[in-house]
């Protein structure tokens, strides 16, 4: 499985998108960076069918519906924990917090075992709560390619809990559930993605875990 890596400029998170009968797009990035993300998008030669919003922060689901109407996409997703907030531009999304715009875009709600059809190709769910209530992650089975959002990073970065619906112990058994996965590629919500011996950087990931459950740091690395 082909996927090509648009990473986010500064706050912006990074856009996936996956080569298939069905193309899609995984996350949005902000809407400040829309045109250039639609752009970049078009550069793959690629026409997504099917996007796919891992939680409801602004700087994944801002540019979604300026790229949904740009390509025609329908066929948006989002977990059932952050679909209303998504739908309504909640401001839980953290719009107003860090002075970013969001526009309110539809979303099909998705839960635990759902799995996305791309035609020769087929994305797992699955419930990753902490970072938010409706975090998901999503696995592709032939390849296992992990894409995680900001539940973890590479070099054993995991996601903050100190914005509106995160858990500290919500996101500790969602990280040790990846970590068990042992995923051969790692694309994260932030920074670099890993092809091939991710599961490295995810065993990495326990000892933030350690060190965060016994500090008194309220927040870890990235948004």
């Amino acid at each position: 499985m082909k996927v090509h890596v648009i990473e986010g400029y500064g706050i912006s998170s990074n856009i996936y998108v996956i080569e298939a009968e069905r193309p899609a797009v995984i996350d949005a990035g902000t809407l400040e960076d829309a045109e250039q993300s639609i752009a970049r998008i078009r550069a793959t030669g690629l026409k997504p069918e099917i996007m796919v919003l891992t939680h409801r922060h602004v700087d994944h689901i801002g540019g979604a519906r300026r790229i949904a109407e740009a390509f025609g996409i329908s066929e948006i997703y989002a977990g059932k924990g952050d679909a209303d907030a998504i739908r309504n531009a909640d401001d839980s999304a953290g719009a107003r917090a860090f002075g970013l715009g969001v526009e309110a875009v539809d979303v099909i709600p998705i839960s635990e075992g759902d799995s996305i059809d791309m035609g020769n190709h087929e994305l797992e769910v699955m419930e990753t709560p902490g970072h938010t209530i409706g975090s998901i992650s999503l696995v592709e089975r032939s390849s296992m390619a992990l894409f995680s959002g900001d539940t973890v990073f590479a070099d054993g970065g995991i996601g903050r809990w100190d914005l509106p619906t995160g858990e500290f112990g919500a996101l500790m058994s969602s990280v040790e559930r990846l970590s068990s996965m042992k995923p051969s590629s790692l694309c994260p919500g932030h920074g670099k993605a890993v092809i091939g011996g991710a599961d490295r950087h995810l065993a990495m990931s326990q000892s933030s875990l350690i060190y965060y459950s016994s500090s008194s740091l309220s927040d870890s690395e990235s948004f």
